[in-house]
């Protein structure tokens, strides 16, 4: 499987803007051992889905799991971090030649080609576009009509498309497309959108236009790769302001979205949440690490504990105050070095994602050797709801 630009792109980032928590991994330092499978239900998400339409889509068919997998893995969360398909770094690259003379209809689709942004017959309109694979392998070169000191162009070049993506071009953009054919977003149709289980697959969706907005859980369909999730508000390659925000994850983690947002995901599936909880605890009633939980709905506000799975070994948990992961102080609680009993106190609205532990709730009185959390415990408000839309249809 060819390496994901996405996910290259979002080292680069990370690296450049440090926003935020920035890209901390949960996975526990020297943890060489083996995790036990879990004994969690997800039984809420792992119901068999219906194979999502391709309708338009000239991409070849490659069948994915769409149920999440249970296994014993971490997830990550990279805020701020992130990077949609074709955002990268502009740099020094060679003008593409265009061709100007032939008409041109930005409403229907052109093929591959160079084209430029502007006003006539050779251009196309000023707006956002639709990129659609028509070919195993799509790369895009944009230019945005500027030059540095020495009169190179400044853009970027050759930059592989791993799926249908939205970009916004300006006057004096100019686009290389190889391997795709493009359209405005006006009169794109996306495959697979407003699905009627709620479920997407690997893909770029308008939140209000092609998904509902609301609050989704983000899982990985290859159970060995992260899915990767992002949401931004701005299109354009070359701005600094896309106000990015996502999620990175193997199990279910829940991230919710809003009308006007544009969202990628790669390698996994985002559904929307359930109404009801999306794991049980099991016979002892401890919770598992097969999951994100939101408190309040899948476990009760309250005291608990977090037991590791072997007495010597580290774990991670973090708490957050909601499933924006925008602010710089969304992180409630976290320790990703944890080691023996923690107890914590968890609030209504919060939402706690851990691994290598189990979360098992304080019975009053309970005498416990633990030790301390070296945390303050803060518990945050509750997350505002979910945009109405997303309501509506989880009813």
């Amino acid at each position: 499987m060819k390496k994901s630009i996405i996910v290259s792109l979002s080292v680069i980032l990370c690296l450049c803007m440090l926003l935020f928590t920035g890209c901390k991994p949960k996975t526990p330092d020297n943890d060489t051992t083996a995790a036990p499978d879990s004994t969690a239900a997800l039984d809420a998400v792992a119901t068999p889905q219906e194979e999502i339409s391709s309708e338009v889509s000239t991409e070849p068919s490659t069948e994915k799991s769409t149920e999440p997998s249970t296994e014993k893995k971490t997830s990550s969360v990279n805020n701020g971090s992130q990077s949609s398909a074709i955002n990268k770094k502009p740099e020094k690259v060679t003008e593409p030649k265009v061709d100007t003379s032939k008409k041109l209809n930005s409403y229907a689709w052109n093929g591959n080609g160079t084209y430029k942004c502007g006003k006539g017959d050779g251009y196309l309109v000023p707006g956002m576009y639709y990129i659609q694979k028509t070919a195993s392998k799509c790369t895009v070169s944009i230019t945005n009509g500027k030059k540095d000191a020495d009169g190179k162009a400044i853009g970027i070049e050759d930059v592989d498309v791993p799926y249908n993506i939205f970009v916004t071009l300006k006057a004096g953009y100019t686009i290389k497309i190889n391997g795709g054919r493009i359209i405005h977003s006006s009169t794109a149709v996306v495959p697979g959108a407003n699905n009627s289980k709620g479920l997407y697959s690997e893909g770029s969706y308008r939140v209000g236009t092609d998904i509902p907005a609301g609050e989704y859980l983000v899982y990985s369909t290859s159970g060995s790769e992260t899915a990767l999730c992002v949401a931004y508000q701005n299109a354009d390659p070359f701005s600094e302001d896309a106000d990015m925000r996502g999620v990175e994850a193997l199990n279910p983690m829940y991230f919710t979205i809003r009308v006007g947002d544009i969202i990628e995901i790669e390698n996994g599936n985002i559904m929307l949440a359930p109404k009801g909880a999306v794991a049980r605890p099991d016979s002892n009633g401890a919770y598992d690490d097969t999951c994100m939980y939101k408190v309040g709905k899948d476990i009760n506000p309250g005291k608990y504990k977090f037991v590791p799975d072997s007495a010597d070994a580290e774990y991670a948990f973090i708490v957050y105050k909601n499933s924006f992961y925008e602010d710089s102080d969304m992180v409630v609680k976290e320790n990703l070095k944890a080691k023996g009993t923690i107890e914590i106190t968890l609030a209504n609205g919060q939402y706690v994602d851990f691994y290598g532990a189990k979360l098992v709730p304080v019975v009053e009185g309970e005498e416990d050797n633990k030790t301390d959390d070296p945390v303050t415990d803060a518990p945050s408000e509750e997350a505002p709801p979910p945009e109405s839309e997303s309501q509506e249809q989880q009813q």
